[in-house]
């Protein structure tokens, strides 16, 4: 896949021109897998549970947690660097009542309860070569 496709949805509702339901969602499934495949979008998709550890490669600009319901207990792991102003979105879909935020094994953000305790939240991070990490802005 080179670019981003659309979902064919006919041309009248329910005249049976467009994508099947499968059909469909295959479609969104590719075009999430192709935002993710180091495209210049720099998405990285995961899905968490409890108690994960999850890890922010360095060529990633934009993560999105997913999962079912409700997760405690979320490590990210932050790259050890990157360039001066690279940015880094967190965005949970999700509610998650408690995650850590760490680079290079410490500590640098807890974003808490009420922060991402009712999904579809982001949280910006900037990375900065005057103090070599993440910050907050």
């Amino acid at each position: 896949m080179t670019h981003i496709i659309l979902v064919n949805t006919g041309t009248s509702a329910n005249d049976g021109t467009g994508d099947s339901v499968r059909t469909a969602f295959q479609t969104v499934n590719n075009n999430f897998n192709y935002l993710g495949g180091g495209n210049g979008y720099g998405y990285t998709i995961t899905t968490a549970t409890n108690n994960s550890s999850l890890t922010a490669t360095g060529g990633t600009r934009k993560y999105v947690i997913n999962g079912a319901g409700t997760v405690a207990n979320v490590w990210l792991a932050l790259p050890a660097t990157a360039t001066d102003g690279q940015e880094l979105i967190i965005t949970s879909m999700i509610p998650i009542t408690s995650c850590w935020v760490n680079q290079s094994l410490q500590s640098i953000q807890w974003l808490g309860n009420s922060f991402f305790s009712s999904g579809n939240v982001a949280a910006r991070l900037t990375y900065t070569t005057t103090t070599n990490s993440w910050m907050t802005f």
